[in-house]
């Protein structure tokens, strides 16, 4: 059987992000079982991101060749999704994509990630082009069509997102990251439960507890205080389900001077000068709000082993993966008692009501002063971690393709 898998989200900015680890994370691991089982793997890129291809070619080279990369062209002309003038472009360049892959005459597609081209020239879509080939996509969330009064604002984000439920509508499979982004499609869009396989989520092996050399180096780099215990959150976004407000209300309960509130993930300027001016609003003082920017992955590693506490304070997740990867490091962690979180974190002790700043900061305040808590949420963190594997949700997700395709 031949395998074509869209790479788009390992890409675009989505690469900084969570869904763009796991795009890249489950697509090498299925690579590298779907070459086991004796089936062809194409993987496919859009040209409209090429600097990003040759670090593609060499993040799979352990698990294909370069020659199973497939680039498709978009032609001249802006594509992002919420821009009205970019329509008619849109449009052709999905028909064009589509028809590029049926030419390659796969047997089932794999779209790592559905909801791309909002902000940049994505190019994904389902049921458009001329020849209908099976397709899986992986199913992260529908969090704009719950929270459509946050995320839906504008008439052509409505049209953005419409079209791409239709797309979700048309695929054959869906790959859900948790068991609530499963419930969430059939409650909410009424998806027939028997087309969702829930395939979970892993953690890369270089997420585990390690002995930072010189934690020091580190810190400085970001400009965290030694020897100053510090909170840490990689929301992995700054939308307003990220719930920065009540963090930073809960995090200014807590003793002034005790502790830094270390933000870590790829931040703009106009989000950054906001989220100071929340803060500062709530109590934080600057010198106690630390905003990493983009962290590379080795960084952000030791800083997972480095926090006091890791938490995860998110109104809505498909999944959560950074909360994981923060357990696999053995962060002690706590996180929020809504959507998938508690599948993620598995522990009802360590969960709160992100709602309510005061649940908030009692949870942080407990772990952080509590020392018998802590470590017990470390060593929960590792145990639980190691119940996720890339190797599991592969596994899963290759089964649930053999098994609409008859293989």
């Amino acid at each position: 059987m031949r395998i074509v898998i869209d790479l788009q989200a390992a890409q675009n900015d989505s690469r900084f992000r969570g869904v763009g680890r796991y795009c890249k994370s489950l697509a090498i691991e299925m690579t590298r079982q779907a070459t086991n089982r004796g089936h062809e793997i194409i993987l496919v890129t859009s040209d409209r991101f090429p600097e990003t291809i040759p670090g593609l070619i060499r993040d799979f080279s352990s698990v294909c060749k370069a020659s199973q990369f497939r680039a498709f062209h978009v032609a001249h002309g802006a594509v992002q999704g919420t821009v009205s003038e970019n329509e008619s472009r849109l449009r052709a360049a999905e028909i064009a994509r589509e028809d590029f892959i049926a030419s390659l005459n796969p047997d089932f597609v794999h779209v790592s990630s559905l909801f791309e081209g909002s902000v940049d020239d994505a190019v994904v879509s389902v049921g458009r082009g001329s020849s209908r080939v099976p397709t899986a996509v992986t199913l992260y969330d529908i969090i704009p069509y719950v929270l459509s009064d946050i995320y839906i604002t504008n008439d052509q984000f409505q049209r953005y997102y419409d079209g791409k439920i239709r797309s979700l509508r048309e695929a054959d499979l869906l790959l859900s990251i948790s068991e609530h982004s499963k419930r969430d499609a059939v409650e909410h869009l009424g998806i027939d439960v028997s087309k969702i396989v829930n395939i979970s989520a892993g953690i890369d092996a270089d997420f585990r507890p390690v002995d930072i050399a010189e934690p020091d180096v580190i810190l400085a780099r970001y400009g965290i205080q030694t020897g100053t215990p510090f909170v840490l959150y990689v929301p992995g976004g700054f939308d307003p389900r990220k719930n920065f407000g009540n963090l930073f209300d809960a995090f200014a309960r807590l003793p002034r001077g005790g502790q830094q509130l270390v933000i870590a993930s790829n931040v703009r300027q106009h989000e950054r000068d906001a989220l100071y001016s929340l803060a500062s609003k709530c109590g934080v003082s600057e010198s106690d709000l630390i905003l990493t920017g983009y962290v590379p992955e080795c960084d952000l590693i030791a800083l997972y082993n480095l926090c006091r506490i890791n938490i995860f304070p998110s109104l809505y997740e498909g999944f959560g993966l950074p909360a994981l990867e923060a357990m696999a490091c053995g962060a002690p962690s706590i996180g929020s008692n809504t959507s998938s979180l508690p599948e993620v974190i598995g522990r009802a002790d360590a969960l709160f009501d992100p709602h309510s700043a005061d649940s908030i900061a009692d949870k942080m305040r407990l772990a952080l002063t509590d020392e018998t808590f802590r470590d017990s949420l470390h060593r929960h963190a590792i145990a639980h971690a190691r119940t996720f594997s890339w190797t599991a949700s592969a596994e899963r997700a290759l089964d649930a393709i053999q098994h609409y395709a008859g293989v």
